[in-house]
């Protein structure tokens, strides 16, 4: 995995969310992906107005992004990610959706509150801390499954 600053994190993690969102919308028109609709696509001004960034400040972002071989660019300012864009930002995402279940689901912190501090906390938290966390959900979703099954045996 490339060593990135927690706003190229965050850069890269919104413009996951929107591959993801471009793919899941091209593979249910019925017409074929196009040249004018690629799949996956993703535009530099949604992503600097999902980030509240300027355009300028989303490109040299996106350029930084492309040079560490994470996504790349096309003639139309479209951008895609690579395979290894595609597989980090699947870590980052991860572990961000960790910390705002631990937070909104053990801590009982209000979600909205939990998405902030998670955003925060996925930059600087240890391997060894998020693997608690996610391990303790992981155990605690395995009780719940045995104890609602044991609940329909009574």
């Amino acid at each position: 995995m490339v060593t990135l600053t927690p706003t190229m994190e965050n850069y890269l993690k919104m413009i996951y969310r929107l591959h993801i969102k471009s793919c899941s919308e091209t593979k249910y028109q019925s017409y074929e992906v196009s040249e004018q609709q690629p799949q996956g696509a993703v535009h530099t001004s949604e992503v600097a107005m999902r980030l509240g960034v300027s355009k300028p400040s989303a490109c040299r972002a996106t350029d930084l992004l492309a040079e560490k071989g994470l996504l790349r660019k096309d003639r139309y300012k479209r951008i895609y990610l690579t395979t290894d864009g595609i597989d980090q930002a699947a870590v980052i995402v991860g572990r961000y959706t960790v910390i705002e279940r631990f937070l909104n689901e053990v801590l009982q912190m209000d979600l909205e509150k939990a998405q902030t501090d998670a955003c925060g906390m996925e930059h600087i938290i240890s391997n060894e801390c998020y693997e608690c966390m996610r391990a303790y959900l992981e155990t605690r979703a395995t009780a719940l499954s045995k104890s609602k099954e044991n609940a329909k045996d009574l």
